[in-house]
């Protein structure tokens, strides 16, 4: 780069900046060019980090014969698109009917905390005969 008059112009920098925090965002790289007579301008490379969703496993499910059997599920190993691992928040309990005598549904659901998917695992129970637990009343 030269100035009107033919001399280099050298730029200082890099200065770093940009909107980037955490995972997406920008990342910006700007140079200053600055001639003899004070004349000064910017030149910047700007790089925009755009990760794309993760992919959730299918859900997943079991029969059981009693609600007596029915134990929190290990969620899914799930990482983003840059191999980090994503801890689900949760599970949140809900059950059909409700509340579960001898037989229903009892789906656990985990919330991803980047809030782009929810992982359910349900469990079916269909028993013909079945105890009845306190701690499922």
């Amino acid at each position: 780069m030269e100035d009107y008059c033919g001399n280099t112009i050298t730029p200082s920098g890099p200065v770093t900046g940009g909107t980037y925090v955490d995972c997406e965002g920008t990342y910006t790289y700007t140079w200053t060019y600055t001639d003899c007579a004070g004349h000064s301008h910017d030149w910047t490379y700007t790089y925009t980090i755009v990760v794309p969703d993760f992919i959730l496993p299918a859900d997943d499910g079991e029969t059981t014969e009693c609600v007596a059997s029915v134990t929190e599920p290990v969620p899914p190993v799930v990482e983003d698109y840059c191999g980090n691992p994503i801890t689900p928040s949760g599970p949140v309990i809900t059950s059909t009917p409700d509340p579960i005598t001898c037989e229903g549904t009892s789906p656990t659901r985990g919330r991803i905390p980047i809030a782009r998917a929810t992982a359910t695992r349900g469990i079916i129970l269909s028993p013909s005969w079945c105890p009845t637990s306190s701690r499922h009343r």
